[in-house]
């Protein structure tokens, strides 16, 4: 099992790199997914996003955009992945938290170096957690 960090990296980088290392047959556990950045001017982002959920017939029938950020960085994951038996396998093994679990405290965190945000030098950028307020969710106390 790998135990990648969402901490300080991109979140479409992060999603490449655990979509690959799941279509190798590897378990791959993302933890603190809200800790992830989004590149782009905040503006943009969240009107994309905002867009994204008003979508589809009244009253909402789905499909239903994720407001939490485990589910966000799920999502991208999948979209990463072939849409055949082999990447629905590969999917499978594929889980997302906020935060860091008890069962993985004592497992070591790769981060991934070339996802990391301090390699780009971009003003433009916004939080997983923070887009994901904006659209609704609440986060626990």
């Amino acid at each position: 099992m790998i135990v990648l960090d969402a901490t300080n990296t991109i979140l479409g980088r992060l999603a490449t790199r655990a979509a690959k290392l799941a279509l190798e047959d590897e378990s791959i556990r993302v933890v603190n997914c809200e800790k992830a950045f989004i590149v782009g001017r905040q503006g943009d982002i969240v009107k994309e996003y905002t867009h994204r959920m008003n979508l589809g017939s009244k009253p909402p029938k789905g499909p239903f955009a994720p407001k939490r950020p485990d589910r966000m960085v799920t999502k991208t994951i999948r979209g990463m992945l072939p849409n055949n038996e082999r990447g629905r396998k590969a999917f499978s093994k594929v889980r997302c938290y906020i935060g860091t679990p008890e069962e993985l405290k004592d497992k070591e965190a790769i981060i991934i170096k070339e996802a990391s945000i301090e390699n780009l030098k971009v003003p433009n950028k916004l939080r997983v957690d923070k887009l994901c307020e904006h659209l609704g969710w609440q986060k626990p106390k």
